[in-house]
């Protein structure tokens, strides 16, 4: 109207189409995880968060930890066959601890390895307990600790291993060069000073000098053996024995050796690749000696 008052009317707005409608289930799975990374946010991203009060593994666990048994096993390094020895085991907190068992690795007849108690202690004073084991026919053996604490799971130590040296007699050892008149073969037998021997090393025939020579591969560190002449050896003679390694070093060298005279040296050996064993007849023209070595041995290891 002119002249007066003009008045507007609101206008309802328009809705929009579909906006009452439920979000597609992509949707909510996508609002749903937009809401998580922004809680998370919210919880972490925090200025007042600190790493004091969210610590990936707490003192609690810490101080457990610390305070938990646990054990260390100590053994020789090195043993021989048949050596006693002591597997000693130092038990940390022992306090807390019922029993230790002390474990061997052993192997089956497939090759399959696993741990067998040998023995069950008890922590009755000090800070550890000792086995005593004897050495086997392995060229290693490997022990640990299994703890039995008073609660909680068994703990183990960590292994500890012992290497064990074997004597191998020289028949294991074949030959690869022999002059005539020696035998060292596994049934050969002979009598020395009145005691038989089997398996050695003896000589025969009417030779001067003998020689045999052997592989041992860098595995042997000591030798054994009983050095004289064999008993059909005629009276007044006399004979040396000598064992070389690499073929020039003397290892042995024998004084003179006549019947019922012999010679039983422990001769240690800087693990030589190759021997030889020298025996020569020292007796006057006509007379007969004939230079041997029973059980002659050789400490090794590595042959397993």
């Amino acid at each position: 109207m002119p002249g007066g008052n003009v008045v507007r009317v609101a206008q309802p707005r328009q809705r929009i189409a579909g906006a009452n409608r439920e979000p597609s289930p992509r949707a909510a799975r996508v609002i749903a995880a937009l809401t998580t990374a922004g809680a998370l946010a919210l919880t972490f991203g925090s200025p007042d968060a600190s790493a004091e009060s969210f610590p990936p593994d707490g003192p609690t666990a810490s101080a457990a930890r610390a305070n938990a048994p646990s054990a260390k096993v100590t053994v020789p390094p090195a043993v021989t066959q048949g050596d006693r020895f002591t597997v000693h085991v130092t038990v940390k907190h022992r306090a807390q601890v019922r029993r230790v068992h002390v474990q061997q690795r052993v192997a089956n007849v497939y090759g399959d390895w696993s741990w067998l108690t040998v023995k069950k202690l008890r922590v009755r004073s000090g800070a550890g307990v000792d086995y005593q084991a004897v050495a086997g026919e392995t060229d290693r053996e490997t022990y640990r600790a299994l703890l039995q604490p008073k609660s909680g799971k068994p703990v183990a130590s960590r292994p500890a291993s012992v290497e064990v040296w074997h004597w191998y007699p020289l028949s294991d050892f074949d030959s690869y060069y022999s002059t005539g008149g020696v035998v060292d073969a596994t049934y050969g037998q002979f009598t020395m000073n009145g005691s038989a021997y089997i398996g050695s090393w003896y000589t025969y025939g009417t030779s001067r000098s003998w020689e045999s020579r052997y592989t041992l591969g860098r595995r042997c560190r000591t030798m054994r053996g009983t050095f004289g002449v064999t008993d059909k050896s005629a009276d007044g003679s006399s004979a040396t024995i000598q064992v070389l390694a690499e073929g020039v070093d003397v290892v042995y060298a024998s004084s003179p050796l006549a019947p019922g005279v012999v010679d039983t040296p422990l001769v240690p050996l800087a693990t030589p690749y190759r021997i030889s064993v020298i025996g020569t007849n020292t007796s006057p023209d006509g007379v007969a000696a004939y230079p041997a070595a029973g059980d002659l041995q050789f400490l090794c290891h590595g042959f397993e």
